[in-house]
Order: C-alpha cells, then sequence, then structure tokens
C-alpha cells in the first residue's frame, strides 16, 4: 500500500452482466481514496464480455470462478485479496466518492470485523423500485451502530436480541470485512447464495458467524453507495420474498447450531420473522402498509420455506452438486 491507497480490496462479484461492472468500475475510479486492488470475480461466465469490460479498466484484475453461487466468488475474492480489509460492491451499485475512507476509519479499531455501508436509492423511479423502498429497501438510516455494544438499543421502538439487530444489519452491497476474520471463520456458506434455493440470508450469516468469534460489527452512515433496484414490480416482489427466505434459513441454521443456552433468542426472532409478513397483512387490511396483500402473502409462505430450503441445499451440497443443481468442481 502507498499513502495514496488505503489497504483495501474492492471487489465486484458478476455474471453476465458487462455494462454494469464498467459503470461499478468507473465509480471506483473517481473514489477520493482509491482501494488498493481491484477485483472482478466473474461467477461462472458463458462468455469473455466481462472480461472485456474488466480489462478496459487500467490496474483491475479479472478473475474467474468457474463454480456458481454467489459465494463461490465471494471466497474466491477473500482467498485472492492481498489486504486488510476487503469491501464487496455489488455490479449495480455506485459508491460515493467518500465510500473507502469512511470505511477506513472504522476499522482503525482492531476489534472491527465488519462494517456496512449506508446504502441508498440509485434512480427510484420505476415501480418496481419505489415497491423496493417502500419494503425498507436498502438503507439502516442515519445513525451509527457498533454490535455487540448497541445491541440494547431500540430498534424499530423494540428491544430485541442480537441476533435481530445483525438481521437488521445484514446487506452486502457495500460490505466491507477484515480479510483475515473472514479466513478465520471459514468464509461465506456456499449453501446461501443461490438464485434457486437461497438468494439471501449469507451476509447476515457471516455477520453472526464474526460477532460469535469475538468481533464488532458496524454500520457507518457516512459510507455511501447508491444501488440501482430492480425496475419491474414482480422482479422486485421475487427479490423481497427471496430476502424472507434466507432470512428464516439463516435463522434456522443458527438455531441448529447455537449452545442450548443461546438458543432461546434466536428461536423468539425465527418466529417472529415467519409471522412477520402475515402480521403485516392484518395491518394492511386497516390500511396501516404499504405492500400489496398479494405480496405480503407470498412473504409470508416463503418465510415457512426458509427451513425447508436450507436443508435442501445443505443436502443438495453433500450429494456433490451446488444448491442450484450443477456440478461442482
Amino acid at each position: 500500500m502507498t499513502a495514496s491507497r488505503a489497504d483495501v480490496t474492492v471487489a465486484i462479484c458478476t455474471r453476465a452482466r458487462p455494462a454494469l461492472v464498467a459503470r461499478a468500475l468507473e465509480s471506483v475510479r473517481d473514489l477520493k481514496l482509491p482501494p488498493a486492488e481491484v477485483l472482478v470475480v466473474d461467477n461462472a461466465p458463458d462468455d469473455d464480455r466481462t472480461r472485456e469490460a474488466a480489462r478496459q479498466v487500467p490496474g483491475v484484475r479479472y478473475i474467474r470462478e468457474n463454480r456458481p453461487g454467489l459465494n463461490h466468488a465471494r471466497n474466491r475474492a477473500i482467498s485472492e485479496s492481498g489486504t486488510e480489509i476487503t469491501v464487496f460492491l455489488d455490479d449495480d451499485a455506485q459508491p460515493q466518492p467518500g465510500w473507502i475512507g469512511f470505511l477506513e476509519a472504522r476499522f482503525r479499531s482492531s476489534k472491527l470485523g465488519a462494517c456496512v455501508s449506508h446504502v441508498k436509492p440509485y434512480g427510484p423511479g420505476t415501480p418496481g423500485q419505489r415497491l423496493f423502498e417502500l419494503a425498507g429497501g436498502l438503507s439502516r438510516g442515519d445513525q451509527p451502530v457498533l454490535l455487540p455494544r448497541d445491541h440494547r438499543r431500540l430498534l424499530r421502538g423494540r428491544r430485541v436480541p442480537l441476533v435481530a439487530w445483525t438481521v437488521e444489519l445484514g446487506v452486502g452491497c457495500g460490505l466491507a470485512l477484515r480479510t483475515e476474520a473472514v479466513r478465520q471463520t471459514g468464509g461465506f456458506d456456499p449453501v446461501f447464495g443461490t438464485r434457486a434455493r437461497l438468494a439471501g440470508g449469507d451476509e447476515t450469516d457471516m455477520l453472526w458467524r464474526l460477532l460469535a468469534g469475538g468481533w464488532e460489527v458496524a454500520y457507518e452512515p457516512d459510507a455511501v453507495v447508491l444501488h440501482e433496484h430492480r425496475a419491474g414490480v414482480e422482479a422486485v416482489s421475487r427479490q423481497l420474498c427471496g430476502y424472507q427466505r434466507g432470512t428464516t434459513a439463516f435463522l434456522f441454521k443458527s438455531l441448529l447450531r447455537a449452545p442450548f443456552a443461546q438458543k432461546g433468542p434466536i428461536l423468539l426472532t425465527l418466529a417472529w420473522r415467519t409471522v412477520k409478513p402475515l402480521f403485516r397483512l392484518v395491518r394492511r387490511a386497516f390500511g396501516r402498509d404499504p405492500l400489496p396483500a398479494g405480496l405480503l402473502i407470498r412473504m409470508g409462505w416463503h418465510s415457512l420455506l426458509g427451513p425447508v430450503a436450507y436443508l435442501a441445499a445443505r443436502a443438495s451440497g453433500r450429494r456433490g452438486t451446488s444448491p442450484d443443481g450443477s456440478e461442482t468442481n
């Protein structure tokens, strides 16, 4: 690292979206404090378009990861990273100029294992983008958070267990991680991060395992990333259902693995996240919830599916196939 570069690797894990990768790389070039290295991890590509897009930007290292699944790509980035901090940037996101500087400042604490960025919407003009923001979006507010220290703060007006706070902060876009801490945990769980069964829950799982390992987890509201949500209503609806399924899958996994004395708060959070869409459906009947009733019913169903999807995906991995059904290398 030189004096003018942060000890940070920015990793963009992507598949078949070269135009978005090119835009994301341009925004990285505009950062006030540039990272020491930039990786583009191409996940099970069908062509060379992403490779060509990465080659257009000087200093970018292109990596091909043939095993399908987002977390295989993330783990490849962690293994390739040569810096203290690895930050994951979605290909459809654009960091603001001060982004890296604010993240690096948080990691001056040797206890910090992860820092979540403040993700704001980029151009919320389509019906799908507006729906995503009505559902809560990816922003976690304007106040910094440090776990486990702050977990007794009110979350949406309630006192909740630490695991519920972890779910709240489980945002992958702009997620900064202490590289060695992730390696110590064994990396991202490849059971998560696949479109077929579990498209979410993986970031929360990583944060929870870091907390269990004695690390701290922060949210930095000044580290801003703009994210371009999906445009169509049905695409966003599927995404929201995937989030529900991934969240309850993560909680079910954590419940299975937790010591007996820690199972109570996890079980309580799992029960709440399972019934929450139905609670919102009742509120909707009184005009107090912005989401359509049909979507809330679908979200409730996918919350119930989470534990089953986790068991199926884990069994699939044990049989030598990836959770999306393709052969593993």
